[in-house]
């Protein structure tokens, strides 16, 4: 599905929306891309856009770690730059929905099953804008920054997601 197709969480932001959708088709199964999706966030495993450079998050990146429970309903994510998203709703293993502190903006992770050992990932970016709230308008420039972190963040956890299947199958 594309930028005009419903998906989960569009019905969340009324009025006015500024949105995007982003993809990439993963050879592995969702269950196998869950975990990195579910421990994705600052003080988690990070964002995986800064991808093996050593930063704290990243060495949680790859391993279970006890302390990286799986998401619920109403937890607190921060991007490290103070920007705060609280998950909205996440039926584990299908997808999760984080709504903006502002309550202005919704960010959708979509696991799309394509056929046997194939998955889509699917990110949905909405901003609700109007004239009482034009500034959702100020981030359009920022969309081809934004296309390359998300890009990127969507690449590593084709990776990782790709080593987790092709070991879990013996295939590595």
């Amino acid at each position: 599905p594309g930028a005009g197709h419903r998906m989960p969480g569009d019905a969340v932001l009324t009025g006015p929306v500024l949105q995007y959708s982003r993809s990439i088709l993963i050879p592995a199964p969702a269950a196998d891309i869950w975990p990195f999706l579910n421990r994705i966030g600052h003080g988690r495993a990070g964002w995986y856009v800064f991808d093996r450079v050593g930063l704290p998050d990243q060495r949680e990146a790859d391993r279970a770690v006890p302390h990286l429970r799986d998401l619920d309903i109403g937890d607190l994510l921060t991007t490290g730059t103070g920007h705060r998203l609280r998950t909205k709703e996440v039926p584990p293993r299908d997808w999760m929905l984080w709504a903006g502190g502002d309550g202005r903006s919704t960010w959708l992770w979509l696991l799309q099953p394509v056929r046997h050992n194939q998955t889509r990932l699917v990110v949905r970016a909405r901003f609700q804008y109007g004239l009482r709230h034009p500034g959702a308008l100020a981030a359009v420039p920022l969309d081809a920054v934004d296309l390359a972190s998300v890009r990127r963040a969507m690449v590593a956890v084709r990776d990782r997601a790709v080593i987790r299947s092709a070991t879990r199958l013996g295939k590595r």
